[in-house]
């Protein structure tokens, strides 16, 4: 008779345990384990670990781990670097502490992608960062990645969202702003169980306060007749704030 009790028990507390995360492309993820294992893409890596990745979790990353055009020595992470975006010395070294699937990668846009690594090391997760609705740098490896995983990758677009974002011409898609981006990693980590370290609320604090003191700064700006517009150019598609 108490087997009878217990099983029916451990269904419902199994059933309670499992999360769903829908990601960019509306593919609905669900587990029920603990911690699952990942691997991503580098930048994304550093990013939760502001979140409450650990090296316990993260078994391995892709892709560049700083912009083109940095002078981050990646030997001697601890020297800094000019570009306030590129990995900190103990990002770098967390980074480091993983099995890297793209070794030939630095500074740089960067293709290389080893699926033997990614098989060796067995993660229950790959999360896909996402550029304009397509993989970023690995589009070519996603079959192969999908095949071994046997679900797939959790595809994560920070860039802009609209219907049809893959157009170079399309005027319909806008950038992510900030706090959908925060928004949207924070139901990431708790898809992925992460146990939230006490700074990211002083993160989060220092971010309100710099967003406030930059808004009278713009403000004060403005009224003396000066008038900007953020916009990221390159030789191919460039892009605009929207007034």
């Amino acid at each position: 008779m108490k087997i009878n009790l217990v099983i029916p028990l451990l269904f419902r507390h199994a059933i309670a345990a499992s999360r769903t995360f829908t990601d960019d492309l509306g593919v609905k993820h669900e587990i029920a384990m603990d911690k699952p294992k990942i691997v991503t893409w580098a930048h994304t890596a550093v990013t939760l670990s502001h979140y409450g990745l650990t090296d316990e979790q993260l078994l391995g990353t892709y892709g560049e781990h700083a912009n083109s055009g940095s002078d981050l020595d990646f030997e001697k992470p601890e020297l800094g670097s000019s570009f306030p975006a590129d990995p900190t010395a103990e990002e770098i070294r967390f980074l480091q502490s993983v099995v890297n699937l793209s070794p030939g990668c630095g500074a740089e846009y960067c293709t290389e992608f080893n699926q033997e690594y990614l098989e060796n090391v067995k993660p229950d997760l790959f999360i896909l960062h996402g550029y304009r609705q397509s993989p970023w740098a690995i589009a070519s490896h996603v079959q192969n990645i999908t095949d071994f995983m046997g679900r797939p990758p959790i595809y994560i677009e920070l860039s802009a969202h609209g219907e049809d974002c893959k157009n170079e011409n399309v005027t319909s898609c806008y950038g992510k702003s900030m706090i959908e981006i925060i928004e949207r990693y924070n139901e990431l980590a708790e898809f992925l169980d992460f146990d939230t370290p006490s700074k990211l609320k002083e993160d989060y604090a220092r971010l309100c306060a710099s967003a406030e003191t930059f808004t009278k700064q713009m403000k004060g700006a403005q009224e003396k007749g000066i008038r900007t517009m953020a916009a990221y150019l390159t030789t191919g598609t460039s892009f605009f704030a929207t007034p």
